[in-house]
């Protein structure tokens, strides 16, 4: 049984860095309860956190969920303490590409180009390149290059 986790410090240690191995071992989450516990303060807004005037906490907060998304994407997309499985991953990416995180953004692209846990399709591939090298990302703007130009 799991013990009762305070919400605010989750998102204060979330916040400060602190790894996912981290966190789990602090708080003696599963990787399911882990992620039910960053689903639940994103939703609640982080329990009223902006109510406090502190809404630059609350921005670094959510990104730092956006963050953990990404991370729990790629352990998924590994094996990495979870049984290997694209599908899964490509869930937390989309999740984190929506508060447009480009690292996820990238990696639904290569998704999407290589059909791995999604259907294969370049214009959807293309999309999500084309959202991460507007920020800046320079890997999406290579794959979105050799994509254009293999593409007739």
């Amino acid at each position: 049984m799991t013990r009762k986790v305070n919400a605010r410090d989750f998102a204060y240690d979330l916040e400060s860095g602190m790894s996912l191995a981290e966190l789990k071992k602090k708080y003696g989450l599963s990787l399911n309860e882990f992620q039910s516990l960053l689903e639940s303060l994103k939703t609640t807004r982080l329990l009223g956190i902006e109510q406090d005037g502190i809404k630059e906490k609350l921005v670094r907060v959510i990104r730092a969920i956006v963050r953990a998304q990404v991370r729990i994407g790629l352990r998924y997309a590994t094996g990495q303490g979870v049984p290997k499985d694209f599908s899964e991953a490509v869930k937390w990416w989309i999740r984190a590409a929506e508060h447009g995180n480009a690292d996820a953004q990238f990696y639904l692209g290569v998704c999407y180009l290589k059909g791995g846990g999604v259907p294969k399709d370049d214009t959807e591939a293309a999309k999500w390149f084309q959202k991460a090298a507007a920020q800046g990302h320079s890997a999406a703007r290579e794959w979105l290059r050799r994509l254009r130009d293999t593409t007739p």
